[in-house]
């Protein structure tokens, strides 16, 4: 039997885009050193599962927070994954209302990110960015349990400052949550998501929703070979005025739109260094920074293993 004529479109139209996303890798002049070129093609097949995991696999009628397949050890690292937090992403149909209940345990910061529409889509922008954590007044601060709700209107009888907006128009909001820990063996608390007010019911295994979703998957990929693989190393030299081993601030509100934290200040720094060379850098701790941390990565935006090596230093 012929698959429906939408779902190989779909399909064709997915390979192309993941074509397209290798040209990107392949015209950048790190492609040109013989020892980047395999780190670039497992980072274009690394793109395609974290796009698979963030919009294909999700159900937006049983939604679950993803939270091995977004960032999470050296497995999943695109958009250089900090070693200290323990990441999810959720993908939430706007029509719905939803409840996050969480506890804190060790938590330093919790960050609750929301796009419209997943990265690379039209109309994609950061609507928010909500942060809680033990050193604000309210609730969970004792260590109990509070929840969050999620809605396009915010329900009577919310507790002020526990509804997060979503976009009502949008089946596809996508959440990122950042939870920083300032040790490994800290306890990450309790992150669950229950439906209060189920979306309309639709087929999600139907032809017409896979294509979608395929179209969904192709321009991440196309976004992440273009935004994440390329563009962040790339930026991170402009910032410092296109000097290697030389900081440059970028603050998080102008990277909102591609995924940078709103609520974080970024610093970056590109290193050229010779085998017998190493470089120093002082740092003035913020005062008051609930979380602090230094990282290195690869020139294709990967966090370097960090499992049995130092990758970072923080607090």
């Amino acid at each position: 039997m012929e698959p429906r004529s939408e779902l190989a479109a779909a399909w064709k139209r997915y390979g192309e885009r993941s074509e397209a996303a290798r040209g990107v890798l392949e015209a950048t002049p790190t492609f040109d050193r013989e020892d980047h070129q395999g780190r670039a093609y497992r980072s274009l097949v690394e793109a395609q599962a974290m796009a698979y995991a963030w919009v294909m696999a999700p159900s937006v009628r049983n939604p679950r927070i993803n939270s091995t397949s977004s960032w999470a050890t050296s497995y999943y690292t695109i958009g250089m994954n900090c070693p200290d937090f323990s990441y999810g992403t959720l993908l939430l149909d706007g029509r719905g209302t939803y409840r996050l209940r969480a506890r804190y345990g060790d938590t330093r910061i919790l960050l609750l990110q929301v796009m419209s529409r997943p990265f690379g889509q039209p109309g994609s922008t950061c609507t928010g960015n909500y942060e809680f954590g033990p050193w604000l007044e309210g609730e969970g601060a004792d260590g109990e349990p509070f929840d969050i709700v999620l809605a396009a209107e915010e329900p009577p009888g919310t507790r002020p400052g526990s509804w997060i907006p979503l976009d009502g128009g949008s089946r596809f909001n996508f959440l990122m949550i950042r939870r920083a820990l300032g040790d490994w063996y800290d306890d990450p608390g309790d992150l669950d998501v229950q439906v209060i007010e189920a979306p309309p019911a639709e087929d999600e295994h139907g032809p017409e929703a896979v294509a979608e979703r395929l179209d969904l998957v192709g321009t991440i990929v196309e976004f992440l070979a273009q935004a994440w693989l390329t563009g962040l190393p790339q930026r991170f030299l402009q910032c410092a005025g296109g000097e290697v081993n030389a900081w440059g601030e970028v603050p998080g509100e102008s990277m909102a739109g591609d995924g940078g934290s709103p609520t974080c200040n970024y610093g970056f720094l590109t290193f050229e260094l010779q085998p017998d060379e190493a470089l120093i850098t002082e740092f003035e701790v913020p005062e008051g920074s609930a979380y602090w941390s230094f990282q290195v990565g690869d020139l294709w935006s990967r966090s370097y293993e960090f499992e049995h090596r130092q990758g970072d230093v923080n607090m």
